[in-house]
């Protein structure tokens, strides 16, 4: 069994409180330098990736790329893989308020192009991943119509997609009983729309879960993205990333 985050899959306001204040803490260290990320014992076997908007069109991008590696997926409020083609009216239009959805044809001929090359990995490694799909559907910001051709993507490579669209969530992290009202856009996008988002796509990907346990604050740590970036020119990456690291990881747990 894994953990799961508490600050999004928590059965009280409480535990949710203590992380949100906790990641804010973090941020708001701006004097402290963040330090090489290093190594721990994980699991290879079990990596999945996650995100909500730009972060769940990251997300597509790194599971196509990288599938081998990678057996599920949570995107919320994102879209297909190559969805803007290089070019950034794309990405403003087709990939977040398309009235019709975007075909995947091209899409799916550059995905082809990029694994024969060996760029990305095999499109065969998508099958049978679980990947979980959110869209709400009072979304304005990324309608449904993208989230769906994201669904026609994944079933065309034969993954095995559970897709929750019939929350009236705006754009937003859904949570059972934190944020603001479920229907509400705005800061911090996390709304309670009584759906535990997280430990659903977790629960779904790995299976039974642990009961989530109180953040322990210096678990949260800041590392250095440029140790990875650094030779890669401009990436739109902030300088410092955070990841939590459970006690358990930390002493050298699996």
């Amino acid at each position: 069994s894994r953990d799961r985050p508490s600050f999004s899959s928590s059965p009280t306001s409480l535990a949710m409180r203590r992380a949100l204040l906790l990641v804010a803490t973090v941020a708001l260290l701006s004097t402290v330098l963040a330090s090489s990320l290093k190594q721990y014992n994980i699991d290879k076997s079990a990596i999945s990736v996650s995100g909500l908007s730009a972060g769940g069109f990251m997300a597509v991008q790194f599971h196509f790329a990288y599938s081998s590696i990678v057996n599920g997926a949570a995107i919320i409020a994102g879209g297909p893989y190559y969805c803007a083609q290089g070019q950034m009216t794309t990405a403003l239009t087709s990939c977040m308020n398309a009235f019709l959805e975007p075909s995947i044809v091209p899409l799916d001929n550059a995905a082809k192009n990029y694994a024969s090359s060996g760029k990305i990995d095999a499109l065969e490694h998508l099958a049978q991943q679980r990947v979980w799909l959110f869209s709400g559907t009072a979304d304005t910001v990324v309608k449904q119509t993208v989230m769906k051709s994201l669904n026609k993507m994944y079933e065309h490579y034969g993954a095995n997609i559970l897709s929750v669209f019939n929350v009236p969530a705006q754009h937003s992290m859904p949570t059972n009983d934190y944020g603001n009202d479920c229907g509400f856009l705005g800061s911090p996008y996390i709304n309670n729309c009584h759906l535990d988002a997280a430990g659903a796509f977790l629960e779904y990907i790995y299976g039974n879960l642990t009961d989530p346990t109180t953040p322990v604050a210096s678990n949260l740590i800041s590392f250095s993205q440029n140790d990875f970036t650094a030779s890669h020119g401009y990436t739109g990456l902030a300088d410092t990333g955070y990841v939590y690291v459970p006690s358990a990881c930390q002493s050298g747990t699996t």
